[in-house]
């Protein structure tokens, strides 16, 4: 019985870690890839007024 609990630890454990780096990453890449984007916006409205006589 013990030796099961301990093969479940070595299964769940890394699961949970591989999980919870690649929520990690995918939330950084995903704010990464936002912040360009809304400054690239703001430049392209900026850009636009200023280019409107």
């Amino acid at each position: 019985m013990m030796m099961s609990a301990y093969r479940l630890k070595e299964i769940v454990v890394p699961l949970l870690i591989a999980m919870f780096t690649t929520l990690l990453t995918v939330g950084s890449l995903s704010l990464l890839l936002q912040t360009p984007e809304r400054e690239v916006s703001a430049t392209k409205t900026i850009y636009m007024q200023s280019s409107t006589p």
